[in-house]
């Protein structure tokens, strides 16, 4: 079903940091190509049946689950005619796949960039947005660290910006912490972070929402990113796994991998600056 003009961005919106004041108990989009409604060269299906072919989905590892069951359901209601095959690359990776005529389908943990959209436009790419779920963001610590429950703004960024370059212990962004208001918590204790990598949009909304600000003001435009230094990786799963296996962990995911894994995980609260 690959057309090569108009195609379907799904995308999951309302990914935001979770977010809750401390002391509390509390705890974007894809892209895929519009068909006509017909698969290639495939006769017209029967009444509430689905035609056969192949669709590719590509994108965020976010949206993966959903497109993954969405695909098997189609399956169903073609009779086994039609063949989705799903990947999760990241929402980056997936979109350079969409606008380059590659994949049917692009899901996305954010909006498509203007410079992502430019590219689909001069490759012929006409696509119609979908927006197929809300998300949310957990930053998360093994339940083993006593030390932190609750975290700010600044304190994240003294943690995890891009003037934390080397510290492998929670206190040795102490002193940045001061200098950018940070609460805190700095414990002493080993600095281990995971969390996805520059191709997806679970990190470009984690940075959107943590890093950004201080960062544009501290060190300039060019410096809007997380540390470099951190254990990174498309798969949310080995995110989860690195988080869960050190006690002193901390990194970021979708609520829903949280959500599926909360007996492993703490999730931390956020105070956004409501005390």
């Amino acid at each position: 079903m690959n057309s090569p003009k108009r195609r379907i961005l799904a995308a999951v919106v309302g990914l935001a940091l979770t977010a809750a004041a401390c002391g509390s108990d509390d705890e974007s989009n894809a892209a895929s190509p519009a068909t006509d409604g017909s698969s290639d060269g495939a006769a017209p299906a029967p009444d509430g049946a689905l035609p056969g072919g192949t669709v590719f989905v590509s994108g965020s590892s976010t949206v993966e689950p959903i497109s993954i069951r969405v695909g098997e359901l189609a399956g169903e209601l073609s009779g086994g005619e039609l063949d989705v095959v799903v990947e999760g690359p990241g929402t980056g990776d997936g979109f350079k796949k969409f606008c380059g005529g590659e994949s049917d389908i692009s899901g996305a943990s954010r909006p498509i960039k203007d410079s992502e959209a430019e590219t689909c436009a001069s490759n012929g790419i006409e696509y119609v947005e979908l927006e197929v779920a809300i998300d949310g963001l957990s930053v998360l610590t093994n339940p083993n660290n006593s030390a932190v429950d609750c975290v700010d703004i600044p304190t994240l960024y003294a943690l995890l910006g891009p003037e934390s370059e080397g510290f492998d212990n929670w206190s040795d962004a102490t002193d940045l912490g001061a200098a950018v208001d940070a609460a805190g918590p700095f414990p002493d204790a080993e600095l281990e972070v995971f969390g996805p990598g520059e191709e997806s949009g679970t990190y470009d909304t984690f940075v959107e929402f943590a890093i950004e600000g201080l960062a544009e003001e501290r060190v300039g435009e060019d410096s809007i990113f997380t540390r470099a230094d951190y254990s990174s990786s498309a798969n949310d799963n080995f995110i989860i796994e690195g988080i869960a296996g050190s006690d002193t962990s901390l990194g970021w995911v979708g609520y829903s991998f949280f959500d599926a894994n909360r007996d492993a995980l703490k999730a931390l609260s956020i105070d956004t600056g409501g005390g």
